[in-house]
């Protein structure tokens, strides 16, 4: 199965997921009052509902590097954002942190979240399925578009538009060529802040647009 197909399939299952009640059947409280006269341990049921990323191919831990990325959620914090593009997610703990910071400086407004990244066909840490699921237990629901940086973004113009900030998260040899920085154009409005991992420091990175390309 593809990546993108595979995408679409999560989609649709975590669509039927949100039409299912919260409360369970009697069956599922009954199984959840012999599971607690049992007296099994809580730790064990949530390493079942959060398992680790196999580490014979992905050998980095989900949620590692959080700290690394608090200067990062500096930057983002007294921003207004509405729509955040991740371009190359790593190990997925750099999305919770940012989309997490943001929710607790802006509660009530509504953020949407989207991803670029080829996961277990470029040279992702994790898998789509494992990302996927990070996320979603962090309360997140993204976008995900599973290709090549380029044809990504050129996806993501089709159906999200312009987004408000573009979080690079691939060296700068990957992204900073003229076909790339061609269609980040697209998804970027005058007011859009691109933000690059300079070893280990985030920084700010200048699009000039096409406007000011035509009239140099």
């Amino acid at each position: 199965m593809s990546l993108l197909k595979l995408w679409n399939s999560l989609c649709g299952r975590s669509s039927e997921a949100k039409k299912q009640p919260l409360d369970g059947g009697p069956d599922e409280k009954s199984q959840s009052a012999a599971s607690t006269a049992q007296g099994t341990p809580e730790r064990a049921a949530s390493e079942k509902l959060d398992p680790k990323p196999s580490r014979s191919r992905f050998g980095l831990n989900i949620g590692s590097g959080r700290n690394s990325d608090s200067g990062l959620c500096k930057l983002l914090k007294p921003l207004e954002i509405n729509t955040l593009l991740e371009v190359g997610v790593g190990d997925g703990a750099r999305a919770v942190a940012i989309v997490s910071s943001l929710q607790r400086s802006r509660p009530d407004a509504k953020l949407r979240y989207a991803a670029i990244d080829q996961f277990e066909l470029g040279e992702g840490a994790v898998t789509l399925m494992q990302f996927h699921k990070r996320v979603r237990a962090e309360g997140i629901s993204p976008q995900i578009f599973p290709d090549a940086v380029d044809q990504g973004l050129m996806r993501l113009s089709h159906t999200i538009g312009r987004v408000d900030v573009v979080v690079m998260g691939l060296s700068a040899e990957k992204w900073q060529t003229p076909p790339t920085l061609g269609m980040l154009r697209r998804v970027c409005h005058e007011k859009t802040s691109i933000f690059y991992s300079d070893d280990g420091t985030w920084k700010s990175y200048q699009l000039v647009s096409d406007r000011v390309r035509k009239a140099a």
